[in-house]
């Protein structure tokens, strides 16, 4: 049974979540982790006996991403997926917008481990499969991550706010097709949803 755990960031509150399944493996996966104190992140797994597998970002974007460079230190076997177009964008400082959050804290992340296209936008992780599906709009590479009931969407779609499309990359028209797409998946499939913010 898949476990769901929302950590909010700090000090932007968008969402973290912490993935696992207990009963098969003691795995886990983080979606967008971008506190700059993890504490609470870092005690959760701690205390829960949780081994990071992988980190999954949703697009570029530093409140999504700003905990990606120290916990590659900490966990040196943990692999980083994104999308094509995520994976360049975050070695900019322009392009995952940190230099204009904090020029003095602007910063830039290595090369991702794992393109989700070249997956086929599948990957089998201990009995389920994660779906990458792109939902281009917010920006040009983000991605919505779909495991068994649960929809991650980044800031492709965000509950009663409208998709900021002004940033780097942002599209009206994509980010409307993808909100389409999003909601018919919800609808179909009876998913449950976990926005960026």
């Amino acid at each position: 049974m898949l476990t769901v755990e929302k950590i909010v960031n700090n000090p932007v509150s968008s969402c973290c979540y912490i993935v696992y399944d207990s009963a098969i493996s003691q795995e886990c996966i983080m979606i967008d982790p971008a506190s700059e104190d993890m504490t609470q992140l870092l005690t959760f797994i701690s205390c829960n006996n949780l081994r990071p597998k992988y980190i999954i970002l949703t697009h570029e974007h530093f409140d999504h991403c700003l905990s990606v460079n120290a916990l590659r230190e900490i966990f040196h076997d943990i692999k980083l997926i994104c999308s094509r177009e995520c994976n360049e964008a975050i070695g900019s400082e322009k392009k995952n917008c940190s230099v204009f959050w904090d020029n003095e804290k602007a910063f830039t992340i290595s090369e991702a481990d794992i393109i989700t296209d070249t997956l086929d936008n599948k990957l089998d992780w201990n009995n389920h499969i994660i779906n990458f599906i792109p939902t281009p709009g917010h920006t040009r590479g983000s991605i919505s991550i779909m495991i068994d009931r649960f929809l991650f969407t980044g800031d492709a779609l965000i509950p009663g706010l409208k998709t900021v499309t002004k940033l780097p990359g942002g599209d009206k028209v994509q980010a409307k097709e993808s909100e389409n797409k999003i909601n018919g998946l919800i609808r179909e499939l009876n998913l449950e949803i976990c926005p960026g913010h």
